[in-house]
Parts: structure tokens; C-alpha cells; sequence
């Protein structure tokens, strides 16, 4: 049996996210980012944590998905409430740092500018990748 579209509550989700993520990003419904964890900051060689928010940068200028576009990404979340996937940090010299993605719509009853939330870990870039045993 197919479960329904959900949303999920904030505060549930972040406790768990904080446990097993590296980054964690919310953004409003247009993907602006609205809150990140130091590790976006790091990032982006940003020393005010908050330049990022003055700048109103959208997620999906700093990620590109391993698959497809993020037009696929938000079409997941409002469908499905949820996306698994890749998503790649794009630096400026035309590398990217991989990373494992699970993102949610938030309940929006917390605020109308907390839309989705965004958890990232990091994965293994391929070349330095072993085979398993």
C-alpha cells in the first residue's frame, strides 16, 4: 500500500537530522535558503554567518543533483513530501563535493518560510573509492 503525500514536523526532523547529518539547509518554498548549519558557511568561505541569508541565495545555485535537475527535486518533494538522492556543492573551478541527500516538506504550521529541509552527508569522492570486501 502506497503511503500519502505528508508533511513532517520540524522539530522531529531536525533532532534527527542533527544526529546523523553533516549539513542541514531549510528553504522557503522558491528554495531561497532561509537556515544552515556552519558547515554551508565553511562552504562558502564565509566568515559572516549570515551572508548567505543577506545574499538571498537559492539551494540550487550552490547544488546541482547527480541525476537530472532540480526541477525533479521540488516536483519529489511536493508529490512525494520527500527526496533521496545526490546533490553535488559546486565549487567555481568546475569541481563539486558529492553529497548523499534526504530532504522533506515541512509541516508549515512552525513558519510560512520553512518550506523544505535539506540534510546532507557527505559521500566518498570517487577516486578514492575502495571496493568492498
Amino acid at each position: 500500500m502506497k503511503k500519502k503525500s505528508k508533511n513532517f514536523d520540524l522539530i522531529e526532523i531536525l533532532n534527527q537530522g542533527a544526529k546523523n547529518y553533516d549539513m542541514i539547509i531549510i528553504t522557503d518554498l522558491n528554495g531561497k535558503v532561509e537556515l544552515y548549519n556552519n558547515m554551508l558557511s565553511q562552504l562558502c568561505n564565509s566568515a559572516n554567518k549570515d551572508e548567505i541569508l543577506l545574499q538571498e541565495v537559492n539551494i540550487n545555485q550552490l547544488f546541482k543533483p547527480d541525476e537530472g535537475t532540480f526541477e525533479d527535486v521540488w516536483k519529489s518533494l511536493e508529490t512525494k513530501g520527500t527526496f533521496d538522492g545526490k546533490l553535488n556543492f559546486i565549487l567555481s573551478f568546475n569541481q563539486s563535493i558529492p553529497f548523499e541527500v534526504k530532504a522533506y516538506k515541512i509541516n508549515g504550521k512552525i513558519s510560512e518560510n520553512f518550506r523544505y529541509i535539506f540534510f546532507f552527508k557527505l559521500s566518498e569522492i570517487e577516486e578514492n573509492r575502495t571496493r568492498p570486501p
